[in-house]
């Protein structure tokens, strides 16, 4: 995708390689504000490090009081989903990451369900 943008070109183990350290360092970065970051439903962590590697790896995400880091760490799923705009990137961005919240918070609900059936 980003042979379009410059003349620069990565093997795909250069590629992959880059991919995973980047990802692997959002979440280190996630793990200090977020310390129960991997019981987190899988969708959340990915739209988390979404959040980090784009634009929101600075206050609004770790800032003590802030609406977005308080309802993540509440796991309030919803209410992250209206949080996590961020104004440097475009709707089409934005709206995937907000729908990955939505997506957690019904796999959250699906689960409680599930849970509740088997008493």
């Amino acid at each position: 995708w980003y042979e379009r943008v410059t003349l620069l070109r990565l093997s795909d183990e250069s590629y992959t390689g880059l991919f995973d350290e980047s990802v692997n360092g959002a979440v280190a970065k996630l793990l200090a504000p977020y310390p129960a970051f991997h019981s987190f439903p899988r969708t959340a962590q990915i739209a988390l490090v979404d959040l980090c590697l784009y634009g929101a790896d600075s206050a609004a995400a770790k800032s003590q009081g802030s609406p977005l880091r308080d309802s993540i760490i509440k796991g309030d799923w919803e209410s992250v989903s209206h949080h996590c705009r961020r104004f440097s990137l475009d709707d089409d961005r934005n709206n995937a990451t907000s729908r990955l919240f939505l997506r957690a918070m019904g796999e959250v609900e699906a689960k409680a369900k599930k849970e509740r059936k088997c008493w």
